[in-house]
């Protein structure tokens, strides 16, 4: 009588859980990554979003003003916004209409890298 000895194996072996790992860990590196630049380019928009918001709100300040009162002015910091500065600029007889005048708001801040933006609101404003 014959006796086969074979014996059925079950699970995995080392070599198989060890480059399952390895695949494992290049897949989440490259997700982590990918989330990083994720994260920063969010937070870069929320700084723009922020100058956009200013700028808008400046230019909203200019058109409750009186028509003679709207003038030129030099960069001037936010007080709330230390990292924020504003400047209007004022073409007159724009277009070539005396009663038009061309209006434009400049909000500047530098990024976390120390690089300068600039983001321009402009308008045409009429005199009444």
């Amino acid at each position: 009588m014959k006796v086969d000895l074979i014996k059925e194996e079950n699970g995995f072996s080392f070599i198989e859980v060890v480059i399952a790992l390895a695949i494992l860990a290049i897949m989440v590196v490259g997700m982590v990554s990918v989330f990083s630049l994720g994260v920063l380019g969010t937070a870069g928009g929320g700084i723009s979003n922020k100058a956009v918001a200013l700028a808008q709100d400046k230019m909203e300040e200019i058109l409750n003003k009186p028509f003679p009162q709207v003038a030129t002015t030099n960069w001037t910091q936010f007080p709330e916004y230390s990292n924020y500065e504003y400047k209007i600029d004022v073409a007159s007889d724009s277009h070539g209409y005396a009663e038009l005048r061309e209006v434009t708001v400049s909000v500047r801040w530098t990024t976390e890298e120390g690089t300068q933006r600039v983001y321009d609101v402009k308008c045409i404003i009429h005199s009444q």
